[in-house]
């Protein structure tokens, strides 16, 4: 059931009005209950993974509870179950073709039959939010006390799949409370989800076709098709992920639960640190917590920050997905953060005017970009061709190129009229005459100017 799904508007509005109806005590229950047919419409043997993974880590943190003077033990071999567990859905495949490139070269047979996992849904998501707990319940008391509470915690459908990764420290007080959403919540909402599904439809959606076109065939891309294939995917990553998370908060929201903010913007960050402040925030806070600190953080001394920002940000690529390129992609920002901390530990860091710093930190991403999307080499390709160009003329049409620097344009046009709607303007004006015709107008434009057929929102794989 895809967000932007006839099913999903269906299922959403019925799954919250049912959560109002019925009685207080019950509304956890039935959290969890909309969750797992949320789920079970991927897989239902992924729904019964997640309900045995769910149970065994409630297990591990009631044994830590009951067994003090083993608490690190047993918490230190449930992280190990979950990633265990995560390791042989998604990285087994690799070590094995890994192992046979290798032996290939070699000249040595690898008698090992071939190893197809299909990745369960969200399982990169919910295994951290599991590790976050255990990790936890290692420094002190975790704020559950009942099954029904960790398992409305680890199945909310809204945030399920990806992200943004939550905090049981946020959620829990908001499950117990469950204060019901006053107009302005539900106002602010539905422009979540309007404008997540416009972000998803019409942008990324739009843009994914002239990335596509020009990743096609990356040997002798003309200069121009080259930075607007890749601008094109820049973009089109950010609104796809973003609106995704923008229809996230609006369904949680509905339920009365605020969610992390996962976005801020995040190409007009001036620096690489500020832009992994911007970029799927509630991971960057999760590398920071649970890899970069416990490594040693920045206490003890330049050389070995450098190493833990490198450390932090390879596991964070290799998050991503089961390829060399998403360890490059993570090696490549550590590299980029390393050097910018480094620079500022000398006072050699130079002073940039805010719109410079902008411009090369964006440039820096969008290098970044082409060893997410692509393997090491065809990245490389890409690259040459942003600096140099290839011999052949220009293969994506004028009319694409103009696109992509429309669209972007009228991204700042969006931005203006969400700023407007969140703004408080005075009683006198008709904004809040017009705002249901805004919704209907957003909704609309991204049901029409949708390119045919559905796509997956792109961290659905992850």
């Amino acid at each position: 059931m895809l967000f932007q799904s006839a099913s999903f508007l269906i299922f959403l509005p019925a799954t919250v009005a049912i959560f109002w109806l019925i009685p207080r005590a019950w509304r956890p229950h039935w959290l969890v209950v909309s969750s797992y047919l949320f789920y079970a419409t991927w897989s239902v043997p992924y729904a019964l993974l997640m309900f045995i993974l769910v149970v065994a880590n409630w297990g591990i943190i009631r044994a830590a509870q009951d067994l003090p003077a083993r608490r690190r033990a047993i918490l230190t071999a449930g992280i190990a179950g979950d990633l265990l567990t995560l390791g042989v859905f998604k990285y087994l495949g690799l070590v094995e073709q890994t192992a046979r490139s290798a032996a290939a070269s070699l000249g040595v047979p690898l008698p090992i039959p071939d190893l197809v996992f299909v990745l369960p849904l969200g399982i990169s998501f919910f295994t951290f939010e599991y590790v976050h707990a255990l990790g936890d319940a290692g420094r002190g008391p975790i704020p559950v006390s009942s099954f029904t509470e960790w398992h409305a915690f680890c199945a909310f459908f809204p945030t399920q799949i990806a992200g943004p990764i939550k905090r049981l420290q946020q959620f829990i007080p908001q499950l117990r409370a469950l204060p019901r959403p006053t107009g302005a919540d539900l106002t602010h909402a539905v422009e979540l989800i309007c404008g997540g599904l416009f972000k998803k439809l019409v942008f990324a959606d739009t843009l994914a076709v002239v990335a596509d076109a020009g990743f096609a065939d990356l040997h002798g891309l003309s200069q121009l098709d080259a930075w607007a294939a890749l601008t094109a995917f820049a973009f089109q990553i950010y609104w796809d992920f973003s609106g995704y998370t923008d229809i996230a908060r609006g369904a949680a929201l509905l339920f009365g639960f605020r969610v992390p903010l996962n976005f801020r913007q995040p190409y007009l960050a001036a620096d690489v640190s500020e832009f992994w402040e911007r970029w799927h925030i509630s991971l960057s806070q999760w590398l920071r917590d649970y890899v970069f600190i416990p490594l040693g953080g920045s206490r003890e001394g330049v050389a070995r920050t450098l190493r833990n920002l490198l450390i932090t940000f390879l596991l964070g690529g290799l998050w991503h997905g089961a390829a060399w390129h998403f360890v490059a992609w993570g090696g490549y920002w550590g590299a980029m953060l390393a050097i910018y901390h480094y620079l500022g530990s000398i006072k050699r860091r130079p002073a940039l005017p805010r719109v410079a710093g902008i411009a090369i930190t964006f440039l820096i991403a969008l290098v970044g970009w082409a060893l997410f999307r692509l393997p090491v080499t065809d990245a490389a390709t890409l690259v040459t061709a942003l600096v140099v160009g290839g011999n052949r003329p220009a293969v994506l049409p004028t009319s694409k190129i103009a696109l992509t620097l429309g669209v972007v344009v009228a991204y700042f046009g969006f931005a203006a009229l969400r700023s407007a709607a969140a703004t408080r303007l005075p009683a006198w004006s008709p904004w809040p005459a017009l705002r249901g015709v805004y919704l209907a107008g957003l909704l609309g434009v991204a049901v029409i100017a949708a390119p045919v057929g559905y796509r997956a929102f792109i961290y659905f794989q992850f």
